[in-house]
């Protein structure tokens, strides 16, 4: 099987020109904090105009585009714009701070390929402590311009592990603008629009609904700066003013025995 390393220019993006309202910018890493990539494996695309569909997952198990409906120049982008802060958290009592925030990461080894199809992609990797083994499995729904990452979280220390949570957040500029949307969130998922023509949406919703589960809504400055090693932050007031903010759904492991794992699903989409 060919895999091919994409290298991501302007050009390349196929998003729409739109006048960028708020610049992101990216915070300096802390000592403690490894450059990660946050290139695309590849770009899969569906369809044209109305129902174009395109999205790429990282090497790393982060979703570094979702693009769509099909504009004037390509498609809307609604996350690889400014800084891509797209990622996830993993949380437990004793825990390193471990996470991977689409440019920087702590305590995670390299990741694995299993397959890399058509319409389906899967990572897998440790923690560098071997407390945990995570598997990021990627499907899509084209028709309904969504992509499903399912998340298996195993505990390979030899021990207990108590109060375990797995956080997945993404930096939404809705139709390739930052700092001029409005975000909303219900007990399962995070909703925002773009304030301004086309108003597109996109949301991120946790769906496996036998695991607890809480959402969340941050400034881009708090995820960025503060809370991406995080797993329980405090949430902003909903619905939100205009501004550039997050999406966040943590869920709620609980103890986790040696050699035992759980399995659990978010669904991203586009409106």
């Amino acid at each position: 099987m060919n895999r091919i390393l994409i290298v991501v220019a302007a050009a390349f993006i196929l998003v729409a020109p739109s006048a960028i309202l708020a610049q992101e910018t990216q915070v300096a890493s802390s000592a403690s904090d490894a450059i990660a990539s946050s290139a695309c494996s590849k770009v899969y695309t569906y369809g044209s105009g109305a129902t174009q569909f395109n999205w790429c997952p990282s090497l790393d198990g982060n979703l570094m585009m979702l693009a769509g409906p099909g504009g004037t120049s390509g498609p809307w982008e609604h996350i690889r714009n400014a800084v891509l802060l797209e990622g996830y958290a993993i949380c437990a009592t004793g825990l390193a701070p471990t996470y991977d925030a689409g440019y920087k990461e702590a305590n995670l080894l390299a990741s694995s390929i299993i397959y890399d199809y058509t319409t389906s992609f899967k990572v897998q990797r440790s923690t560098a402590d071997a407390k945990f083994y995570i598997t990021h499995y990627f499907t899509r729904n084209p028709v309904e311009r969504s992509v499903t990452v399912t998340v298996y979280i195993k505990n390979t220390s030899g021990l207990i592990q108590y109060d375990v949570k797995y956080s997945r957040y993404v930096d939404y500029d809705i139709d390739f603008t930052t700092g001029d949307d409005i975000f909303d969130k219900s007990a399962d998922g995070v909703w925002a629009r773009n304030a301004d023509s086309p108003y597109h949406a996109a949301t991120l919703t946790g769906v496996t609904w036998a695991v607890a589960h809480n959402s969340y809504v941050e400034s881009f400055n708090a995820l960025d700066a503060v809370t991406y090693s995080t797993c329980s932050p405090a949430t902003a007031a909903t619905p939100t003013v205009v501004s550039d903010w997050t999406a966040r759904v943590t869920y709620n492991i609980g103890t986790l025995k040696p050699n035992y794992s759980k399995s659990f699903k978010f669904v991203y989409r586009i409106q």
